[in-house]
């Protein structure tokens, strides 16, 4: 999963005791977690994405699923603009 600046600057209040994002897991020690959808490394859960070879930080993970929600789509109709 990439991220953009925007969500790297959001996601700065989280702790940073572990990664927020580990990459390429399947050439390191890390790689069984290809096989099971995700590890837990230093006490924080990851999950794994195969899209990206890439294990990301539950939290991290729900505060950007927060950011990413996508607003409804404006009517102008309804809104009475038009």
């Amino acid at each position: 999963m990439l991220l953009t600046d925007e969500e790297l600057d959001a996601i700065q209040s989280l702790p940073r005791d572990t990664p927020y994002q580990i990459r390429n897991v399947s050439h390191g020690q890390l790689s069984i977690a290809r096989h099971y959808g995700g590890c837990r490394f230093n006490g924080a859960e990851y999950v794994y994405d195969p899209t990206d070879d890439t294990l990301t930080r539950n939290d991290v993970l729900r505060k950007l699923r927060g950011l990413r929600k996508k607003k409804p789509a404006q009517n102008p109709v309804l809104d009475g603009l038009l």
